[in-house]
């Protein structure tokens, strides 16, 4: 059964292009998202390889939008995280050819990948400090730190957990 085939003439919807000259994400940012951009690393992959990722982080910071580094507790160690912490170099990030030209002169345009590897690292190193504690707060209680229900966002960390305990 197929339900769409492109010599029916049927329009499908925008071409990638149109896609992009919408510029979706710098419209997302733009909303000032409430909770920041959370800047997602895995073990299976590097998020600053890719250079559309890069530009999200470009676009980001151009907003003043507050960037996080998330991370598993159960997939990543100290050491892992140690290795990647100040390798970064968003410079060497890629994309299909058709999109890097328009994506390295626009990031180039507003400071170059310089400002932004020093983001990225400083996010890094915040996110580090959290797998630290993290990590240790498994170790003294003996259960995941994402296992405590949230009691409310303004109440800080150390009262949340004296109200739980």
């Amino acid at each position: 059964l197929c339900l769409y085939h492109p010599q029916d003439g049927v329009e499908c919807g925008l071409t990638i292009q149109q896609q992009l000259n919408l510029k979706p994400f710098a419209k997302i940012i733009e909303l000032k998202p409430r909770y920041g951009m959370f800047l997602i690393h895995t073990t299976n992959a590097e998020v600053l390889n890719r250079l559309w990722c890069v530009h999200e982080v470009d676009e980001a910071m151009l907003a003043g939008i507050k960037i996080f580094g998330a991370i598993d507790t159960n997939s990543w160690t100290e050491k892992q995280f140690d290795k990647m912490v100040d390798t970064v170099c968003t410079r060497n990030a890629v994309c299909q050819d058709q999109d890097r030209e328009m994506l390295t002169n626009l990031i180039q345009e507003r400071g170059g990948f310089d400002r932004l590897d020093k983001e990225a690292v400083g996010v890094r190193k915040q996110a580090k400090s959290d797998l630290l504690a993290a990590l240790s707060f498994q170790q003294l209680f003996s259960m995941d730190i994402l296992s405590i229900e949230r009691i409310d966002q303004k109440t800080p960390l150390l009262r949340r957990l004296s109200l739980v305990y």
